[in-house]
């Protein structure tokens, strides 16, 4: 039996009801450092002392990855009742390991034993005694306060670690946890969910499916809200409350809901070729994914089926693109572009063209050579790939 699906709490001033929800003993409050010394967090702290003395709080070193941070932190959560956590996907996706690991020892074991497969499944969870979990995001995008997957980073690699287990049982969506966040980081994280949206969408296969009205309107009102960020940039470079906030809902909806419901899991290789491009060249996931998409959607278009398929993705892109307000090319790699740099999204991969090498035989040891996830895609094809989004060439092949 799966275990339920993350309770979701949002508004202004909903994290300070944290202190409610624990249950009776010990609480574990893990923090990210860039907010740990923030109002918001201390208000967090002291609703959160208001029910228990007994409190342990550990403020994450963004420094220390790797299985041996999730073994210290799983010690410390097996005399707790509560854990909360507060952070971005890094914290999130730590917090969900070590949970995870806390809980049981078949995940402890197949976390601690790496092996060559980027994919680490755990089993459900279901029946494991368990902390109370709750998670406020500081950031958006990642979705990891209710998804089914975390990143465990070990020696500048990332596996993909996915279990229905890892889901908390509360998020909070605050908009004061995203106060301090950059402007240029609430667009990045709109543009890693929209991704999410579309990448299994356009790997479904040839028709009309279940779930692909859901998936377009939430694309779309990802789009729109990308758009409303645009404008407020122009005048303010500080986000209103109101739209952090539906940026947040949006991010988070993106793994909830039937908009993916039944598609191929494996559906977005452009997220498995951005992680080893990602570190490879030590840069954000995201600006790797901005390079890599188009690229991958140029290649569909010229009939790669393998990436994904050519009528779908003109179908959802013909209604996408009547919804912002730059003026979009009719060709979704092209269209997809001129969105994101319109959005001002980071995607220029420079003097990376000795890493080629590097990143393509990354990939093929974490996701191919037999794996799902690369779907037969070749070390030649997936390095002329990554060469092309360097370039920004969308002429598709050119192997």
């Amino acid at each position: 039996m799966s275990p339920p699906p993350t309770s979701v709490t949002y508004g202004a001033g909903t994290a300070r009801t944290v202190g409610r929800e624990i249950t009776l003993g010990p609480v574990a409050l893990l923090v990210d450092p860039s907010v740990a010394d923030t109002p918001f967090v201390e208000q967090i702290r002291n609703d959160v002392t208001e029910f228990t003395e007994d409190l342990i709080e550990r403020v994450i070193d963004h420094q220390q990855d790797g299985w041996a941070v999730i073994e210290d932190l799983s010690y410390h959560l097996t005399s707790c009742a509560t854990l909360v956590a507060i952070g971005g996907g890094t914290v999130l996706d730590q917090a969900k390991l070590a949970a995870a690991t806390a809980a049981s020892d078949y995940s402890a074991n197949r976390l601690r034993k790496r092996n060559r497969s980027g994919l680490v499944l755990l089993p459900e969870l279901a029946d494991a005694p368990q902390l109370h979990r709750i998670y406020i995001p500081t950031t958006v995008g990642t979705g990891a306060e209710v998804s089914t997957v975390a990143c465990l980073t070990e020696d500048n690699s990332k596996q993909l670690v996915m279990s229905p287990g890892l889901r908390p049982d509360l998020a909070i969506l605050d908009p004061g946890a995203t106060a301090t966040l950059p402007h240029f980081l609430m667009t990045e994280g709109l543009f890693e969910a929209l991704h999410r949206v579309l990448a299994p969408f356009i790997g479904d296969k040839p028709g009309r499916h279940r779930g692909d009205e859901e998936a377009l309107r939430l694309a779309e009102m990802i789009i729109e809200a990308g758009e409303a960020l645009t404008d407020h940039n122009r005048v303010s470079a500080e986000v209103p409350e109101d739209l952090r906030l539906r940026v947040a809902m949006l991010s988070a909806k993106t793994h909830m809901g039937g908009a993916n419901a039944g598609r191929d899991p494996f559906a977005a290789k452009g997220w498995f070729l951005a992680n080893e491009l990602s570190c490879t060249l030590h840069i954000r996931k995201t600006t790797a994914l901005a390079a890599v998409t188009p690229v991958i959607w140029a290649r569909i278009d010229a009939g790669d089926t393998r990436l994904g398929n050519s009528h779908r993705m003109h179908w959802i892109w013909s209604h996408l693109r009547r919804i912002a307000k730059t003026p979009l090319p009719e060709q979704p790699a092209p269209g997809l572009s001129v969105l994101m740099d319109s959005w001002s999204i980071e995607r220029t991969l420079e003097g990376a063209n000795q890493k080629v090498n590097e990143a393509t035989i990354r990939s093929i040891r974490a996701w191919g050579n037999g794996l799902p996830m690369m779907g037969g895609l070749r070390a030649e094809e997936i390095h002329s790939l990554f060469s092309d989004a360097l370039t920004g060439n969308l002429d598709g092949y050119s192997c």
